[in-house]
């Protein structure tokens, strides 16, 4: 869609890099937050996620939900991501891009043909496992992106 003459682009210009771990005690159930992880909470003028990582150090598959938590409480799934084992743990076996267009179906994708997440104000992008991972083992999930 053009712009029309008295409106201007908006950019995401502030880049940031957050994180979050989850382990087995971050398992929860379709719209039950209760054990999820925040992984980045978008500030008053929104965010961009453009890239959104995980890897895993367990010895079975980690199945991760994502969601966009707003701040008036409602939460979205977004994304059903499978991690296989031991992804991103060795140099043979690569981290999960959970923005894959074949699990991230309907997310918006910007001019270069990449899936992102679009936030605002005050939301939240919290994840958790399906099911329980093995004792003793992490799932890191790290995105990139850029507030408004």
């Amino acid at each position: 869609m053009a712009l029309s003459s008295n409106e201007k682009r908006k950019y995401a210009i502030t880049p940031f890099v957050s994180s979050a771990t989850l382990t087995s005690a971050s398992t929860d159930i379709l719209g039950t937050l209760t054990n999820a992880q925040t992984i980045y909470t978008a500030p008053a003028t929104g965010a961009r996620i453009y890239s959104l990582i995980a890897s895993t150090d367990d010895t079975a598959a980690v199945n991760v939900r994502f969601y966009i938590k707003s701040s008036g409480g409602n939460a979205r799934p977004i994304a059903n991501v499978n991690i296989p084992l031991g992804s991103g743990d060795t140099a043979s076996k690569l981290m999960v891009d959970c923005l894959n267009p074949l699990v991230a179906v309907g997310l918006p994708i910007d001019e270069n043909g990449k899936r992102y997440i679009e936030m605002g104000n005050g939301d939240l992008l919290v994840a958790h496992t399906i099911v329980a991972m093995t004792a003793a083992t992490n799932c890191f999930i790290t995105a990139m992106g850029a507030d408004y």
